[in-house]
């Protein structure tokens, strides 16, 4: 699993772009598809680039790039995202009236979209496109002023509009007269006195980039502009130029007027290294004394994207609210030179990101700006941010709480998720090379393979100059987690260009992997079946390759994907590891060029790709044809010039859910938002639990010959149930979902495993659309209680009278007849009698007492400790004697506490005691317990 800020991660931009600039020519223009069923789940905010205030005092809109926009009702302490609720691809601009508290004006995807109760809901009025900002007239609540390069007049607060024949790069309303406004042009300063339908040029030459108006008598405009900050105090018939304090350069790129402070002004200028063009910090003044007196609020080392005046946030004095790149929303301070404090809005672009195969609800991300770590256990749903200097971090597909860190000469290991790493770091190797991607063995953390990229100019930027020096590609292994590298021999060695590094998936541990090397041209594969070395194994014509993609099959194969540019051989595919392929073209656009491809990566999972201007498209059966096509899913990302394209994908195991990477934002789809429970007696993969079948439990398994499949659910009680694989009486896997709220301010989910095959338990809240996808690795036992599953947001449930007697028609408390040998209710006989079951617990309170039996088939039952909803351990005694001449015992704890399990074969009078310590989840499976007696 890798994060790759490199090529990799955005193949060959300059011929990728140039290849969705020649098919754009052919598209019509129209309005951008709205984000339908797509869910955003990037963390907080993207770069703050706009910042409005609301009618109320202590209301703070902010619009983030690419496509955010969120509200502050407290001055900017606290943060709400109203983006998902906008019907648009992406948040151009954003505006809110002086007078009304509940009125918001956007513009997204070519329209302009209002809203009349705070964000909630959005009504799409008019088409109007590249609009960035809105003025609002004071002194008419239904004057409207409407820009981005042209500019629009509405006289009914949005609902339709006129277009002004004047060019506007900002543009600020007389607070006294609506017909009145001054417009930055670019040029200078024009002001028009009768709604836009005719100007007069006030100031020029100026390339103003900001105007500002105060509330004085008469009115101070201020304009921000490349040769510095012009001042009228005269409306705008006459200006001033002031320059702020050296070592700063003349540009003023903001400024705001001073709410109740005639005369004064926030601004920003820049300061340049040297006389050369690169920006190292922008600077906040306040101005005051009509623009000649300068007093230095703080130094940023990063460009200010967005200012706002005074916020009268309650009980509390705030001069100014700032938009630093990628630090998101930070306080002015109240004195000079004072700290700039950071508030609840942290701007985050999203440059990468992945999940690890055996925790497929956590994802990893690279913020662009500050190249930290964010992290996220619920599916995108919630972040934490991990400071982390990095340019990738991947994880080890059989351990997830192994990451490496790398930046482009170094490599740092985590063994807890990337909540710490070492201190000390591993040098990758010498020369003058750059990090360019990382694979770590399937079945072993500490294999891995590195390529480095190798090249004597900044990295790589003369490569369109004449003697260039040539770019080399290097591929080196380690076999002890980085500590030291081996150079590799390739086929063309050293290679011109390395697009995707990919090891076997099917690799065991303590074999050398299979890998599988892809180069522009070429496909390369080096294992045993090759005799260690490299044959191409290249699929027909190949040219313009980018990435590799690979996913298991029924019957242990494996099946790999190669994404071209060619608009003609897009996608080829190899279902026996890369010795005969084929094209999967049916059902994509036509001339749609490949970006980014991705694949579940157990057996029947989803395969998508992303296809430029296009969208994402999914690989269907296609029953009509016998064969397969790729169908659209989902509406709205990546179709249109806007954003251009969805650079990254990929698929959650287990849920299949599919996480893409656009405009610097991730987007979900796939998460399930109900669960209906069968008809009585009808087959169902899906298990509902909880109140109002809250909570939609799947699981889908592999056994040891390759086949797979997805569990058949039993439901038991309202919170319990289980699953069976290969027949209903064998009971597989049991799970219930708990409401912890009460005791740690969560939902938890419980399961037992009576089966050591791989599986995907997928569990997922449909209420807050977040889901959690427990993996078990190939011959592994295993029981968990997560108490963190599901946190609490608040959510106000409706009472519900009482807990339903029963589920699916399955009785919660079976008839004394049925229970245990003959009326004993703490005794379960598996087998016609022949075997007994039966357990004491004690809880961590001290109390105790034997368990309550349920039988549910010949094989198998669980039993109770608490109360008859509260199932806690699962058995099953199976004839193995066909196998290994023995009979066997298999069970799953749900529960924690300490417990003895006896099963007694009757015939024998042999008893095997199983003992749980307190504190711990335990599954077991005994292939030896009991002699074949006859």
């Amino acid at each position: 699993m890798s994060i790759r800020r490199t090529p990799h991660s955005s193949p060959r931009p300059a011929l990728l772009l140039a290849l969705i600039l020649a098919a754009a020519a052919f598209l019509p223009l129209t309005a951008a598809a709205s984000i339908l069923d797509w869910e955003l789940v990037s963390p907080d905010g993207g770069t703050i680039v706009q910042l409005v205030r609301g009618a109320d005092p202590a209301t703070v809109y902010a619009r983030s790039e690419p496509g955010g926009l969120f509200v502050s009702l407290d001055g900017g302490q606290r943060w709400d995202s109203l983006a998902q609720h906008v019907d648009g691809d992406r948040i151009r601009g954003v505006g809110a009236p002086p007078d009304d508290v509940d009125q918001i004006l956007a513009s997204a995807g070519g329209m302009i979209h209002r809203s009349v109760d705070g964000g909630l809901n959005w009504e799409a009025v008019t088409a109007l496109s590249f609009v960035n900002a809105f003025a609002f007239a004071p002194s008419d609540p239904d004057r409207v002023y409407a820009y981005g390069n042209d500019l629009w007049r509405s006289d009914d607060g949005g609902a339709t509009w006129t277009e002004l024949d004047q060019f506007a790069v900002d543009v600020v309303v007389d607070p006294r007269d609506a017909d009145r406004l001054w417009a930055g042009d670019g040029t200078g300063v024009e002001v028009s006195e009768d709604g836009g339908q005719t100007w007069e040029v006030r100031l020029a030459p100026a390339n103003v980039f900001d105007l500002a108006v105060d509330q004085g008598d008469p009115l101070t405009l201020w304009a921000g502009a490349f040769d510095g900050l012009w001042v009228s105090e005269d409306e705008g018939e006459s200006w001033k130029l002031h320059l702020p304090p050296a070592p700063h350069r003349p540009t003023v790129r903001h400024v705001v007027a001073r709410p109740g402070l005639d005369g004064q002004a926030l601004a920003t200028a820049a300061r340049y290294q040297g006389m050369s063009s690169i920006l190292v910090a922008d600077s906040l003044f306040r101005v005051a004394l009509g623009g000649s007196d300068w007093q230095l609020f703080q130094e940023r080392p990063v460009t200010i994207e967005a200012i706002l005046g005074e916020i009268d946030r309650p009980g509390l004095f705030v001069p100014g609210l700032l938009a630093p790149r990628g630090q998101g929303i930070v306080e002015a301070p109240v004195r000079r030179s004072g700290f700039i404090t950071p508030i609840g809005l942290a701007a985050t672009e999203v440059t990468a990101f992945d999940l690890p195969e055996l925790a497929p609800s956590t994802l990893y991300a690279l913020d662009d700006d500050r190249f930290d770590l964010l992290t996220s256990e619920h599916g995108g749903r919630l972040w934490e941010r991990r400071v982390l200097t990095s340019v990738d971090v991947v994880a080890a597909p059989s351990d997830p709480e192994r990451l490496y860190s790398l930046t482009s000469s170094e490599l740092r290991r985590s063994s807890d998720g990337g909540a710490t790493f070492e201190e000390s770091s591993h040098p990758l190797p010498a020369g003058v090379g750059f990090y360019h991607s990382l694979a770590v063995h399937p079945a072993d953390p500490d294999v891995l393979r590195l390529v480095m990229r190798f090249d004597s100019s900044d990295f790589g930027t003369c490569k369109l100059l004449p003697d260039c020096p040539v770019i080399e590609y290097r591929l080196y292994a380690s076999d002890d987690g980085g500590e030291s590298w081996q150079l590799v021999d390739t086929p063309g060695a050293p290679e011109t260009e390395i697009e995707d590094l990919l090891l076997d998936p099917r690799s065991e541990a303590g074999e050398a992997p299979v890998e599988y090397l892809l180069l522009h041209d070429d496909l390369w594969q080096r294992g045993a079946a090759t005799g260690g070395g490299w044959v191409s194994v290249r699929p027909g014509s190949l040219g313009r390759a980018s990435q590799l993609v690979a996913q298991r099959t029924g019957g242990g194969g494996l099946a790999l994907h190669v994404v071209t540019h060619d608009p003609d051989e897009r996608i080829w595919r190899s279902l026996d590891g890369g010795e005969s392929w084929g094209l999967l073209d049916a059902g994509l656009p036509e001339d749609g060029v490949a970006v980014a491809a991705a694949a579940a990566p157990r057996p029947g999972g989803r395969v998508v790709v992303s296809i430029a201007l296009e969208g994402v498209y999914e690989l269907v059966d296609d029953e009509a044809n016998q064969g397969e096509r790729w169908e659209k899913l989902g509406q709205g990302i990546g179709e249109s010039l806007d954003g251009l394209v969805v650079y990254r994908l990929a698929v959650a195991a287990g849920s299949d859910v599919v996480f893409a990477l656009w405009n610097g934002r991730l987007f979900r789809h796939g998460v399930a938002t109900d669960c209906t429970p069968p008809a009585a007696g009808e087959p169902s993969n899906t298990l509902c639990l909880g109140e109002n079948d809250r909570f939609r439990v799947e699981v889908d398994w592999q056994d040891f010959q390759g086949g797979f499949g997805n569990g058949t659910a039993e439901p038991l009680t309202p919170d319990a149930g289980y699953f069976w694989f290969f027949r209903q009486a064998n009971a597989e896997l049991a799970v219930k979902v708990l409401d912890g709220i009460g005791v740690n301010g969560n939902r938890w989910v419980f399961y037992g495993a009576l089966t050591n095959v791989p599986f995907d338990l997928t569990v997922t809240d449909t209420l807050e659309c977040d889901y959690q996808t427990y993996s078990n690795p190939s011959r592994n036992f295993a029981s968990r209680g997560d108490t963190a599953a599901f946190p609490d947001d608040g959510f106000d449930e409706p009472p519900v009278a009482g807990l339903r007697a029963t589920a699916s028609g399955v009785t919660s408390s079976p008839a004394a007849t049925t229970v245990g040998c003959g009326t004993d209710p703490g005794v379960l006989c598996l087998h016609d009698g022949r075997f007994r079951v039966e357990a004491d617990w004690e809880d961590f309170q001290g109390g105790s007492g034997e368990a309550t039996a349920v039988p549910l088939s010949t094989d198998s039952g669980y039993l109770w400790f608490f109360n008859q909803d509260n199932v806690e351990l699962f058995v099953k005694v199976l004839d193995g004697r066909p196998v290994n001449g023995q009979w066997w015992v298999f069970y799953g704890s749900l529960s924690n506490v300490r417990f003895e399990l006896r099963v007694t074969d009757t015939l024998s009078g042999v008893t095997r005691t199983y003992e749980n310590p307190s504190g711990t989840f335990a599954s077991r499976g005994d292939v030896e317990a009991f002699d074949p007696l006859e």
